[in-house]
């Protein structure tokens, strides 16, 4: 029994795992997998139709996901079974998979930590797309002055014609200092363009003067709709919120909850995300099994 490395071609082995889970989770995205699996060298094992994620995290340390399917206890055997007198390290769990991997290895010695930096904000559909209330009066502000500054606008869904249009955006974006993260998302945008009908995914392209302002791709599993990435450049006043606004006028109609994944710990990036006013932010921890 040998995990095996993740490639492209697993995705319809794959997806039926994130179809049947019902945790919003990005870590159980097409997006948040197969985009990061050369990065983080992501490999799986399926025992008892049921998954598992073998990888490196920062740092290179071996690491886990939490398990997919039917029978959760066969896979945690097999990996503990694979990894004799090792400690285990099972990686940003959501809290009712970390219960789960709690529960199995309850006659060793087990520690948790709670990973604020990886936890997912989650938004009602319904908001992102009309910012109605009180509480989106300054991201309806944000719109109103976008619309005012730049009238000759247009919004384009990216296709295999215009998904150049967006590399050649980001190759004269700032780049950030995030140092390893940086370098990840580069990874992970370089294999999405490489293999984007593969993927089925959807986006949208925001154009000022037919220039670039800002664009993002999206997926859906289930009633989830994925955020994956969304880049806008600041100098056109209000684009980030303009294009949050318009990805879920068009793709969130009929999902229940929209995720616009994780922090990762930067400051700016927690304080937007936190300005959309998220529904609910889905908790992660990190397991330690000696």
């Amino acid at each position: 029994m040998l995990f095996k490395k993740l490639e492209i071609t697993d995705i319809e082995i794959i997806r039926p795992f994130f179809e049947e889970n019902k945790i919003p989770s990005c870590d159980f995205s097409m997006g948040g997998v197969f985009l990061w699996r050369d990065f983080f060298k992501t490999e799986y094992l399926i025992v008892e139709e049921t998954l598992i994620f073998r990888f490196e995290y920062f740092g290179g340390k071996l690491a886990f996901s939490s398990a997919l399917g039917k029978n959760p206890k066969a896979v945690y055997q097999a990996v503990s079974n694979i990894h004799k007198n090792e400690e285990l390290f099972f990686c940003i769990a959501p809290t009712e998979k970390a219960a789960e991997i709690k529960e199995f290895f309850k006659e060793r010695e087990v520690k948790t930590e709670l990973q604020r930096d990886w936890f997912d904000y989650l938004y009602l559909p319904e908001e992102l797309s009309e910012f109605k209330g009180k509480k989106f009066s300054a991201k309806r502000n944000h719109l109103n002055k976008f619309k005012k500054l730049y009238e000759n606008y247009e919004i384009k869904e990216i296709t295999k014609e215009n998904l150049c249009d967006v590399k050649k955006f980001l190759e004269n974006f700032p780049e950030n200092d995030e140092g390893e993260l940086y370098k990840a998302e580069e990874i992970a945008l370089n294999e999405l363009f490489e293999n984007y009908n593969k993927y089925n995914f959807f986006g949208i392209i925001l154009y000022v003067n037919g220039e670039i302002a800002a664009f993002s791709i999206g997926d859906k599993i289930g009633e989830t709709l994925f955020v994956h990435f969304e880049k806008a450049k600041t100098e056109y006043e209000g684009s980030y919120t303009l294009i949050a606004n318009e990805f879920a006028k068009r793709f969130g109609k009929d999902v229940k909850i929209i995720n616009r994944e994780e922090d990762m710990g930067i400051m700016g990036l927690r304080k937007s995300k936190l300005s959309y006013q998220p529904a609910a932010l889905l908790e992660k921890t990190n397991i330690y099994v000696k």
